[in-house]
């Protein structure tokens, strides 16, 4: 069952990339040689339609890092309804070990993830909970913005 979920995630993910205009000069391509399957690295993946401002956000949860130190980025798209709207994706330069939970409020989005930090006298690796905001904005005519601000929030 879990398979067939992924499946279909992976499926709706290229599907969207097809369609998309996207500007994503941030995301590198993935090598095949050492990767032959690039989206088994999708660990997790929302959707959330945002009725009040005619957006669609989607955020992947994404692998291939070092397992045991924050080998996962976070990926987010954001899509205006109105085919004359703007499209874009980031790498949102989040790096973590697990997406814990996403809450979205008017022009921001509240990513609850676990990190792990090595503590440098003992050598250990703790795994901290950190809360991530990451703004998107858009203009006078509500067109979206190609910039997004990114906050690691102090706990």
């Amino acid at each position: 069952m879990e398979r067939t979920i992924r499946t279909l995630l992976l499926i709706a993910f290229v599907v969207l990339l097809c369609l998309t205009n996207s500007h994503a000069t941030e995301i590198q391509t993935i090598d095949q040689q050492r990767c032959p399957d690039p989206y088994s690295l999708i660990n997790k993946a929302s959707f959330f339609p945002v009725e009040e401002e005619q957006l669609t956000i989607c955020l992947y949860e994404t692998g291939g890092g070092d397992p045991a130190m924050n080998g996962n980025k976070i990926v987010l798209n954001i899509r205006q309804w109105d085919p004359s709207g703007n499209n874009f994706t980031w790498n949102a330069g989040v790096y973590i070990y697990e997406l814990v939970d996403v809450r979205l409020e008017r022009g921001k989005i509240r990513l609850e993830c676990t990190e792990h930090v090595m503590d440098n006298t003992s050598g250990t690796i703790k795994t901290e909970k950190t809360i991530y905001l990451i703004g998107y904005f858009q203009d006078e005519s509500e067109q979206l913005k190609t910039t997004i601000d990114v906050a690691k929030q102090e706990q």
